[in-house]
């Protein structure tokens, strides 16, 4: 019966996540799109008719949602179903086994399976649709099986495991530096090393090698587009540095040295496997996000998968701290098993109170208004779907998604020229979009430009804005985001397009009073006095 208390508790924080979150994230709007192409029969394409782009750093729940979608969901159900399950296995999965041990876990890993649902960001991640809970359930049960492999050898654990890794590589592009490296780590540490090590590599990287060739022969690359969009200018990313060594200190910090006391109590077993799967699937794969930038990085997601094998490995070294007590104490039952959970108390401390300050500082009626607005602008464009127009709109997710338009994402995210080249204005004049939108600060009368946006998106922004001021376009207003001036969605709308005077008239209603494009020394656009009258 106590083992149906995690499982209801994941349901619960689940339930709670979906009924607060309005619609899927930005992001995973992209997602739905290319998963209702695929299930349609029109292939992985961003836009019908046009040549393979893959702008999905996260395929696996893609095609999975894309399988919901051909059965009859809707797109925001498939990709939450898939998550919601992915999450709920999570837990299960860390309290029902704490891997190189043959003992039942004890009430401190227990406890912290518990806190996997309420500690870590995954329900309202999966709320949004993100993939994030489907990646971290295969690392939980690569690093089950690992364990296992540690313990004693059986042929088809060792195979399962790097077919299990293959299907993390397809989750999310770190799943392939993890089963690789893991390669290393079993030779050894294994109890067979070389044989395991062995059967790993090869069920792993036969699929893997598959599916590269297939990914070249269809994309022409074996990366996604995000992998060029989001990889910083230098190797070593000090801002994503600065970012990482925060989030170390403020939540891992914690379960890391509860692991690192673990070890020094663990016998050779239990020790190899902490040092396993602390090293190579919390070290290895932190380090490896030093290379990106962290836009979009919603709710932590990026450290997500750290923070939950952080809490994974603790569970271990709590099992392994509570059986030392156990044999040198001479504790009644019930005071072991308090020290025991005292002790993952504290160290969850840290994440409780941070997931609890997180909550309180979101405000949903003003995120749910930013949502609200461009669903209400997309589905009134998409009265014009049919007539053949082009939007060039940095916000790639909920208006194109909504609004089925053809979609030009001047980031780069869903467009493989742009992610590799940049954006250049050959591009720009050869598409002549009917409608400009870009995501920048909205700039008011004696507000100069933010220096503290990513650099990457900063560029595409200024190039945009110059295109705009070149070109045959209208200013039609900044549209906030989050209910804050200092940000904004600015729509420019092509002065010979038939239509643009509805258009003008479908974005005028939501724009920002009293916002413009730079301080009034720089403006030259006159054409603000051509827009219709707001209500």
């Amino acid at each position: 019966m106590l083992n149906l208390i995690p499982l209801l508790l994941a349901v619960g924080a689940m339930v709670a996540a979906i009924r607060q979150m309005p619609d899927l994230a930005e992001d995973t709007f992209i997602i739905a799109r290319y998963a209702t192409h695929v299930a349609n029969g029109d292939g992985y394409v961003w836009n019908i008719g046009e040549p393979p782009s893959d702008g999905v750093t996260e395929l696996l729940p893609m095609l999975l949602a894309a399988g919901l979608i051909r059965l009859g969901l809707d797109p925001r159900t498939a990709l939450v179903a898939i998550a919601t399950v992915a999450t709920v296995c999570v837990t299960i999965i860390v309290s029902r086994r704490v891997p190189g041990s043959s003992r039942p876990p004890s009430p401190g890993a227990w406890l912290l399976a518990i806190l996997v649902p309420y500690c870590s960001s995954l329900p309202i991640l999966s709320a949004m649709g993100y993939g994030t809970a489907t990646y971290c359930l295969l690392l939980v049960a690569g690093g089950a099986v690992a364990g296992r492999l540690i313990e004693r050898f059986r042929w088809h654990e060792a195979a399962g495991l790097g077919l299990v890794m293959f299907l993390a590589g397809a989750a999310r592009p770190e799943g392939v530096l993890i089963g690789g490296t893991l390669v290393v780590g079993l030779l050894a540490v294994a109890r067979r090393p070389v044989l395991t090590s062995f059967l790993h590599g090869v069920c792993f990287a036969a699929p893997l090698a598959i599916y590269l060739w297939v990914r070249f022969r269809y994309f022409g690359d074996v990366f996604p587009n995000t992998y060029y969009v989001k990889r910083g200018a230098e190797w070593l990313n000090l801002a994503t540095l600065s970012d990482l060594g925060d989030y170390w200190s403020s939540t891992i910090a914690p379960f890391a040295l509860l692991i690192l006391l673990g070890v020094g109590f663990a016998d050779r077993i239990a020790r190899r496997t902490l040092a396993l799967i602390f090293v190579v699937f919390v070290v290895v794969q932190y380090a490896f996000l030093v290379r990106f930038e962290f836009i979009m990085n919603w709710y932590d997601r990026f450290e997500q998968p750290v923070l939950v094998m952080a809490m994974f490995s603790a569970g271990m070294a709590l099992d392994v701290l509570y059986a030392r007590i156990s044999e040198t104490a001479h504790l009644p039952v019930r005071a072991r098993r308090g020290l025991a959970a005292g002790i993952a108390a504290v160290m969850a401390a840290y994440p409780v109170l941070w997931t609890v300050r997180h909550a309180l500082t979101r405000d949903p009626n003003v995120q749910d208004k930013t949502v609200r607005e461009d669903r209400e602008i997309a589905e009134k464009l998409r009265d014009y779907a049919d007539r053949g127009y082009t939007m060039l709109v940095s916000e790639a997710g909920l208006v194109p998604f909504v609004s089925e338009w053809r979609h030009i994402d001047p980031y780069g995210l869903t467009d493989g020229a742009i992610a590799r080249h940049g954006l250049t204005f050959a591009r720009m004049e050869s598409e002549a979009p009917e409608i400009v939108m870009y995501h920048a600060p909205a700039y008011m009368t004696g507000v100069h430009q933010k220096k503290d946006w990513f650099p990457g998106w900063l560029r595409m922004t200024r190039t945009l804005r110059e295109f705009v001021e070149r070109a045959d376009y209208d200013f039609v207003g900044v549209v906030p985001r989050n209910g804050s001036a200092e940000s904004g969605e600015h729509y420019y709308v092509k002065r010979s397009c038939p239509d643009s005077d509805a258009f003008k008239s479908v974005i005028a209603p939501y724009v920002l009073s009293g916002a413009s494009i730079d301080p009034p020394q720089r403006q030259n656009h006159q054409n603000r006095n051509n827009l219709p009258d707001q209500p």
